[in-house]
Protein backbone atom coordinates (compact mmCIF):
# COMPACT_ATOMS: atom_id res chain seq x y z
CA UNK A 1 0.00 0.00 0.00
CA UNK A 2 1.40 3.34 -1.48
CA UNK A 3 1.79 6.24 1.40
CA UNK A 4 -0.92 8.13 -0.77
CA UNK A 5 -3.75 4.77 -0.23
CA UNK A 6 -2.59 4.82 3.00
CA UNK A 7 -3.69 7.90 4.16
CA UNK A 8 -6.46 7.41 2.27
CA UNK A 9 -7.89 4.39 3.87
CA UNK A 10 -7.13 6.29 7.93
CA UNK A 11 -9.02 8.94 6.95
CA UNK A 12 -11.75 6.21 5.95
CA UNK A 13 -11.40 4.60 9.01
CA UNK A 14 -11.20 8.27 11.66
CA UNK A 15 -14.42 8.89 9.46
CA UNK A 16 -16.11 5.71 10.73
CA UNK A 17 -15.41 6.45 14.46
CA UNK A 18 -18.35 7.79 16.09
CA UNK A 19 -16.58 7.96 19.67
CA UNK A 20 -15.42 10.94 20.81
CA UNK A 21 -13.23 10.09 23.46
CA UNK A 22 -11.56 7.83 21.24
CA UNK A 23 -11.54 10.54 18.56
CA UNK A 24 -10.02 12.59 21.12
CA UNK A 25 -7.40 9.83 21.79
CA UNK A 26 -6.32 9.44 18.53
CA UNK A 27 -6.15 13.37 17.94
CA UNK A 28 -3.79 13.98 20.64
CA UNK A 29 -1.11 10.57 19.76
CA UNK A 30 -1.58 11.80 16.04
CA UNK A 31 -0.83 15.40 17.02
CA UNK A 32 2.23 14.73 19.67
CA UNK A 33 3.62 12.59 17.12
CA UNK A 34 3.23 15.44 14.42
CA UNK A 35 4.26 18.32 16.78
CA UNK A 36 7.36 16.50 18.41
CA UNK A 37 8.38 14.26 15.55
CA UNK A 38 9.20 11.83 18.38
CA UNK A 39 9.30 8.08 16.86
CA UNK A 40 8.56 6.67 20.23
CA UNK A 41 5.67 6.90 22.57
CA UNK A 42 5.97 7.70 25.93
CA UNK A 43 3.89 5.95 28.50
CA UNK A 44 2.43 7.67 31.41
CA UNK A 45 3.08 6.22 34.98
CA UNK A 46 -0.20 4.98 35.40
CA UNK A 47 -0.05 3.06 31.58
CA UNK A 48 3.13 1.66 32.54
CA UNK A 49 1.97 -0.04 35.86
CA UNK A 50 -0.79 -1.07 33.93
CA UNK A 51 1.53 -2.77 31.54
CA UNK A 52 3.58 -4.02 34.02
CA UNK A 53 0.85 -5.95 35.46
CA UNK A 54 -0.65 -7.14 32.27
CA UNK A 55 2.96 -8.70 31.93
CA UNK A 56 3.29 -10.12 35.05
CA UNK A 57 -0.74 -11.80 34.80
CA UNK A 58 0.98 -13.13 31.29
CA UNK A 59 3.85 -15.09 33.23
CA UNK A 60 1.54 -16.08 35.33
CA UNK A 61 -0.97 -17.86 32.93
CA UNK A 62 -3.55 -15.23 33.27
CA UNK A 63 -4.74 -15.12 29.55
CA UNK A 64 -8.14 -15.18 27.45
CA UNK A 65 -8.04 -16.14 23.98
CA UNK A 66 -8.57 -13.32 21.34
CA UNK A 67 -11.48 -15.14 20.00
CA UNK A 68 -12.96 -15.95 23.28
CA UNK A 69 -12.42 -11.83 23.77
CA UNK A 70 -14.13 -11.96 20.35
CA UNK A 71 -16.92 -13.58 21.56
CA UNK A 72 -17.85 -11.52 24.79
CA UNK A 73 -17.33 -7.97 23.17
CA UNK A 74 -20.29 -9.48 20.79
CA UNK A 75 -22.31 -10.49 23.23
CA UNK A 76 -21.88 -7.24 25.17
CA UNK A 77 -22.19 -5.29 22.57
CA UNK A 78 -25.78 -7.22 21.31
CA UNK A 79 -27.08 -6.37 25.03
Amino acid sequence: MSTIELKSSFHHLIDQIQDERMLRNLYDCIADFALNNDTQFQLSEEQLKRLQDSMSQIEKGKLIENETVKQNVKQWLSK
